[in-house]
């Protein structure tokens, strides 16, 4: 395309913008849009926080898991080495573990999954706040689309080939708000996030 325009039939303009012309009208809007420096702190202290501290709760659970997967590797090997237990019993017994081993190392994995999806998250949303008008602007077709609709989901305008936005996105909203605030006047409180269970 070398043009955007109005595909829709009832609107009376029907314009026609070039598509680096729209492209860098829009890349000026984004570019509004980006969180200021201490927009950033007090967002990353509102929410990064939570979810710094989920990240490193689900790390302790995989720790402990670790441990009580030792610790039955020992129980085993104690039962294998034992001349207490007739071999009948020693296999009873190593059968228990060997359930109870392989439901820590799936919860162990479980856990890891979780750690690691939530630190994903954390780390793409920090890095998109910081960079998503470049992210925007080297980015193909249909992730432009997406970005676009992202952040402005009732889609965008055209009026005498100026690009307007209509409503922004209620993430971005709060981001705003966040913005508009005089920061030596905000109390701190903190958003308990809910993660996935």
């Amino acid at each position: 395309y070398h043009s955007y325009e109005c595909h829709n039939k009832n609107c009376t303009n029907q314009e026609r913008v070039q598509v680096a012309v729209a492209h860098a009208q829009f890349e000026k809007i984004l570019k509004t849009l980006k969180p200021s420096e201490p927009t950033l702190k007090l967002f990353n202290y509102l929410v990064f926080h939570e979810w710094d501290e989920s990240i490193n709760q689900l790390k302790n659970e995989v720790k402990l898991r670790e441990k009580n997967i030792q610790d039955i590797d020992d129980q085993m090997t104690q039962i294998g080495l034992s001349k207490v237990f007739t071999d009948d019993e020693k296999k009873a017994r190593l059968v228990k573990l060997r359930i109870d081993l392989t439901t820590l190392k799936i919860e162990r994995s479980e856990i890891s999954i979780e750690s690691y999806n939530t630190e994903a998250v954390k780390n793409f949303t920090e890095n998109f706040l910081t960079n998503f008008d470049s992210l925007w602007s080297e980015s193909d077709l249909y992730t432009k689309q997406a970005l676009q609709s992202t952040i402005f989901p009732k889609g965008i305008t055209c009026q005498n080939k100026e690009i307007r936005t209509t409503q922004l996105s209620e993430s971005f909203q709060l981001i705003q708000s966040i913005s508009d605030q005089k920061f030596s006047l905000v109390t701190l409180r903190r958003i308990e996030l809910r993660l996935a269970e």
